[in-house]
């Protein structure tokens, strides 16, 4: 995935028009039209202006090798930087975060089938 399939597929999450990031961000709706359909690569200081806006990484929009990065921006910021966190530890510690994560979701799983029964 591009720059541009990025910062359209963000803004599409985001519900917006390319007028309205232009604003957000402080350029036009030209460019950022330029960028989505890759004719030209956004500066270094409007990728981080849309990485801030959006709150993704800098790395998310700039690396176009995805094969072994997760493709879904992280918008909580603390979540992020845990994650990120983790990702330094060993990999026995991550296993037991893994398992930690999927035991929360498990159980959120199991309430919704529950309610959805009653």
């Amino acid at each position: 995935m591009t720059i541009g399939d990025k910062i359209k597929k963000l803004r599409k999450e985001n519900n917006l028009s390319q007028g309205q990031l232009a604003l957000k961000i402080g350029t036009d709706a030209r460019r950022i039209s330029k960028y989505e359909n890759n004719i030209n690569l956004p500066t270094t200081e409007t990728l981080i202006k849309i990485a801030d806006y959006f709150n993704v990484s800098l790395d998310y929009l700039a690396k176009t090798e995805t094969d072994n990065m997760a493709t879904t921006p992280i918008r909580d910021k603390k979540l992020l930087q845990q994650f990120e966190e983790v990702d330094r530890l060993s990999d026995d510690e991550k296993e037991h975060i893994k398992y930690l994560i999927q035991s929360v979701l498990d159980k959120n799983r199991f309430k919704n089938l529950a309610k959805e029964a009653i």
